[in-house]
């Protein structure tokens, strides 16, 4: 099921700051965020789950902040929370994730 428009909270969100992480599933997901939000990707960090994802990632001029290994969703979890630690020195609690499949 393809989605036509942007959901409205998610744009006030990602104009308000108030995601901190975007989890991105796939290549065909890549395409449809930035289609669906394009530059206000931007505002957060993104957390690609396989190397193919993180290629779709830069080809759309969205790099993603840190990549899974292995590339399963824990992975993912395990992807953000090492970012944040090291990022921070120390692991930061809360944050907002926006997670698409």
């Amino acid at each position: 099921m393809e989605i036509d428009d942007p959901d409205p909270d998610v744009v006030r969100s990602l104009a308000d700051g108030e995601i901190d992480w975007i989890a991105v599933t796939s290549g065909a997901t890549a395409r449809s965020l930035v289609r669906l939000y394009g530059d206000a990707l931007h505002s957060a960090k993104i957390a690609s789950i396989s190397p193919m994802t993180s290629q779709a990632l830069h080809e759309l001029g969205h790099p993603p902040t840190t990549e899974a290994a292995p590339p399963t969703v824990a992975g993912l979890v395990d992807a953000i929370t090492c970012y944040r630690a090291n990022a921070t020195g120390d692991l930061q609690e809360g944050g907002t994730l926006l997670a698409m499949s």
